[in-house]
């Protein structure tokens, strides 16, 4: 509950590593009035991977921003479909990080679903990081 108060924050303490779907509700109801996605990964080394907003619209570019890498030439980030394993055929795309530790890739515009990004260390196929992002058509972001 959040007793009343119009914004703030609820900490979710010792979730498991996986997707979670955040919902809010007015007055006791079951009308869902928001909603936001987040992830918990395996992070123990610092490295992460955000795709900017969770819900994107269909075909636009997808801007990936990464940290924490090894800054080895080997370095990659994926996108997959979400649930796939990181079988080299079920990539939907990819990049290297050219040797940098930080900093942005963009993709080119994905079809309607639900995407990973995952983050790999030197040229292998063990998730370093990960998070959840959406494609919806019709989507609108918001103008700020």
């Amino acid at each position: 509950y959040t007793n009343g108060q119009l914004q703030g924050n609820i900490n979710f303490d010792g979730l498991p590593v996986g997707y979670y779907e955040v919902r809010a509700f007015f007055n006791n109801s079951f009308n869902v009035e928001a909603i936001t996605h987040f992830s918990v990964t395996r992070n123990d080394v610092g490295t992460s991977v955000d795709a900017g907003r969770t819900v994107h619209k269909v075909n636009e570019t997808i801007r990936v921003s990464f940290s924490g890498m090894q800054a080895k030439n080997k370095d990659w980030i994926g996108i997959y479909r979400e649930g796939s394993s990181n079988d080299w055929g079920n990539i939907v795309a990819w990049a290297w990080t050219n040797d940098q530790v930080e900093g942005t890739l963009n993709f080119d515009g994905l079809g309607p679903g639900n995407y990973e990004v995952r983050a790999f260390f030197n040229n292998s196929y063990n998730v370093e990081a990960t998070t959840f992002f959406i494609v919806e058509i019709g989507f609108n972001p918001p103008a700020f």
